[in-house]
């Protein structure tokens, strides 16, 4: 048996991950087991490359990966951005803001490879910390001319409102998402891990295969809608699963195993 003819990209947070950051080891015993018969498994994430490093490592994931929330594809054994959309300079104007009308929502500005606080709360210094990034504080004035992605640690009780406040802005350059229940993004025009996947999929570990995405939550629908199998977690939201081709068991109990074994079990189908 072989599967040389399929890649699987995977989410992080909800899908791959359990709720205590580990991958299992019925997860783990799977990709090792794909990945011997010929199939490709990369990530499909909102990290940074210096976040998604050592998941990276830990898998040893030899094919680019989708960063960024798709904003980044990148060949971490290259060392090489093989794509990548930046903001535009209005992001700046709304940062600022977001920071007049919404004190208490934290703004963590993601560069390529530097990340910059430009106003904390609880939020964003647990996610700097947690995912063990380096940073800068920053004033309006050392605001970077390049920036990926920015992201809003928002109040769980000030989500609802905030993110209505957000959607309704009309700007035409950027596009926003609630990635989580505390987390917000801002990213560049037309981008998200749908855009990630296309672009993943004309590189040479990926180009002529079928694609396979797994994922939990709204960030991944439009990557869900691209493959040529979208797969929802047992534990993703409704409006993933009701777009999903296929819905699998929860990321505790082990939601990429599954996925494998159900490609595995109907390969004739699936070509």
């Amino acid at each position: 048996m072989k599967l040389d003819q399929y890649f699987l990209a995977t989410d992080m947070d909800g899908t791959l991950l359990t709720s205590q950051k580990t991958i299992s080891q019925r997860d783990r015993e799977a990709i090792k087991h794909w990945k011997e018969l010929g199939g490709e498994f990369t990530i499909a994430t909102g990290r940074s490359m210096l976040s998604a490093k050592r998941y990276v490592e830990t898998l040893d994931i030899t094919m680019p990966v989708i960063l960024f929330n798709g904003g980044m594809v990148y060949d971490y054994q290259q060392q090489k951005v093989l794509w990548n959309a930046c903001l535009s300079q209005r992001y700046m104007d709304v940062v600022k803001q977001v920071k007049q009308k919404y004190p208490q929502v934290g703004i963590e500005v993601l560069g390529a490879e530097t990340t910059y606080i430009f106003h904390p709360n609880d939020i964003v210094i647990d996610h700097v910390n947690r995912e063990k990034l380096e940073y800068q504080m920053v004033e309006e004035k050392e605001l970077p001319k390049e920036a990926i992605k920015v992201l809003f640690g928002v109040p769980e009780d000030l989500m609802e409102e905030f993110a209505a406040h957000m959607y309704q802005l009309e700007e035409t350059e950027l596009v926003f998402v609630k990635t989580h229940t505390v987390y917000f993004e801002m990213l560049p025009e037309g981008i998200n891990k749908g855009v990630g996947l296309e672009h993943l999929s004309h590189t040479p570990q990926a180009e002529g295969k079928l694609s396979i995405a797994v994922g939990d939550f709204f960030n991944d629908m439009e990557m869900l809608q691209k493959a040529h199998l979208g797969v929802a977690v047992g534990n993703a939201l409704p409006e993933v699963k009701q777009i999903a081709d296929l819905v699998v068991c929860t990321n505790e109990e082990g939601a990429i195993a599954d996925t494998m074994e159900y490609v595995i079990n109907n390969q004739d189908n699936e070509k």
